[in-house]
């Protein structure tokens, strides 16, 4: 079953938690809560995705097209903990560098850019 689960940290930072099957039944919710907590004054999105069991072609282009309106907010966001066919899908579509995808923490590179960071 999809949840996620929504987390507002200090500074700024806001941790989505994301778990069951991300799909084209699925992702108006993600996209929707992404939308609202980058309204909401954050500095920093993380999405962990390791509670993913599946993940489509329409969970990837929900993904890129939050990063995209996140970054014109001015607010980062990049994915976490991405396991299974979830990395998988990611890897292969390239979509994971796009997303500054880390195992966990903050991403090894922001997203979208070459900005290198401390991984951790």
């Amino acid at each position: 079953m999809f949840s996620t689960h929504t987390e507002f940290l200090a500074a700024g930072r806001v941790l989505v938690t994301v778990a069951g099957e991300l799909d084209l039944a699925t992702c108006a919710a993600l996209g929707a809560e992404l939308t609202r907590v980058g309204s909401i004054a954050a500095d920093e999105i993380m999405v962990d995705l390791r509670g993913v069991t599946f993940l489509d072609c329409q969970a990837v282009s929900t993904l890129l097209a939050a990063r995209r309106h996140a970054t014109k907010g001015g607010v980062d966001l990049y994915i976490r903990n991405a396991q299974g066919i979830a990395r998988r899908v990611l890897d292969v579509t390239g979509a994971a560098g796009q997303l500054g995808l880390t195992e966990s923490g903050r991403p090894t590179r922001r997203a979208g850019s070459d900005q290198r960071l401390a991984a951790g």
